[in-house]
């Protein structure tokens, strides 16, 4: 939303003598020439991988994802290590094939990278609510999250569930 100020504070907290540990915390919907110099400038990037199927992402969020998963792969190539962060919803993407893509696109970093498993909060209906908006989800945000954690495990990679 300030592509500017983000560039411009990364850079001022880099100098001087005490340079200030950054993290970028971010869904990876951005412009790719915001994207790629705050990925460089910041120290950890926590990236949100939220569904990996275009048809499920387009439904469930409204967006496409090939700009998300375009900066995903700037993230990738940077070198440098970052968490992925895997926001599970019941019913949406707490399904085989979303953790084999995951393990899929995380396989060839799996040296570099760490993935923090967030569960669902029932709770999140009330942000629609405090902006005058409906929450009407279609699945049941209630319904037991299924993890398939094991399918990340196979693939080498670290996995912590918060």
């Amino acid at each position: 939303m300030q592509p500017v100020f983000l560039l411009d504070l990364l850079r001022e907290l880099k100098l001087g003598l005490n340079p200030i540990h950054t993290a970028l915390e971010t869904s990876g919907y951005g412009d790719p020439g915001v994207f790629k110099p705050a990925v460089e400038l910041a120290d950890l990037t926590l990236f949100d991988l939220k569904l990996t199927d275009p048809a499920a992402h387009r439904k469930y969020t409204g967006a496409d994802n090939r700009l998300i998963l375009r900066n995903f792969e700037v993230l990738k190539a940077s070198g440098k290590p970052f968490t992925a962060r895997m926001p599970l919803i019941p019913g949406v993407n707490d399904t085989k094939e979303h953790f084999t893509a995951t393990a899929e696109l995380l396989g060839e970093v799996k040296d570099r990278v760490n993935v923090e498993i967030l569960s669902y909060n029932p709770l999140a209906g009330a942000k629609y609510t405090a902006v005058g908006l409906d929450f009407e989800p279609e699945y049941d945000e209630y319904a037991p999250v299924i993890c398939h954690i094991g399918l990340l495990e196979e693939a080498g990679i670290l996995v912590r569930v918060l």
